[in-house]
């Protein structure tokens, strides 16, 4: 990036060095709340996820018992009654990744904003709503998470905060000086 500044009144150099440690701050600070949606669409769609199968359990466990019942009667065979029983199986074996896959999901998102927004952790939000509300998500690029506390925009933020009142600092002490 070129850029030229006209020094007309003879500000010292580091008023221009300041502002733009100011740019850059607001340019992470923007990449943070970028970062936090998309995280949180995330949760929020990992949460649908675990709802609805959830659901799907109680509907199998519902079919599987009717089945049963029928058996019983007489009515029904036992072919029924063991493919109701196995795909309740396959069911309740399909939640258990989902709910790791939403605590992973959880851990990245604490470490990215540095806490947990509670009431979409708890999943008390938008669980009427149908998946197809929310935009699609961006696919996310896969890094280590070494690579991810480093970048963390929280971080990069805070550090140029520090940097701009650095810069701020030496432009103090340059106006003591003819």
């Amino acid at each position: 990036m070129l850029n030229y500044e006209l020094d007309l009144w003879g500000q010292p150099p580091t008023l221009a060095h300041r502002l733009k440690e100011l740019s850059l701050q607001v340019s992470i600070a923007r990449q943070r709340v970028r970062l936090s949606v998309i995280s949180n669409f995330n949760l929020l769609a990992l949460d649908k996820q675990i709802y609805l199968t959830e659901k799907l359990i109680e509907a199998q466990t519902e079919i599987y018992k009717l089945n049963q019942k029928l058996y019983n009667l007489g009515v029904g065979d036992l072919i029924s009654v063991s493919e109701a029983a196995s795909e309740l199986a396959l069911t309740k074996l399909s939640l258990q990744p989902l709910k790791q896959q939403r605590h992973e999901q959880e851990t990245a998102l604490k470490i990215l904003v540095g806490r947990t927004p509670e009431n979409i952790v708890n999943g008390l939000i938008y669980r009427d709503k149908p998946i197809d509300y929310f935009p699609a998500l961006p696919v996310l690029p896969k890094i280590l998470p070494s690579e991810l506390l480093e970048q963390r925009p929280d971080i990069k933020a805070t550090e140029q905060t520090l940097l701009a009142a650095d810069a701020n600092l030496k432009t103090i002490k340059a106006t003591y000086f003819p």
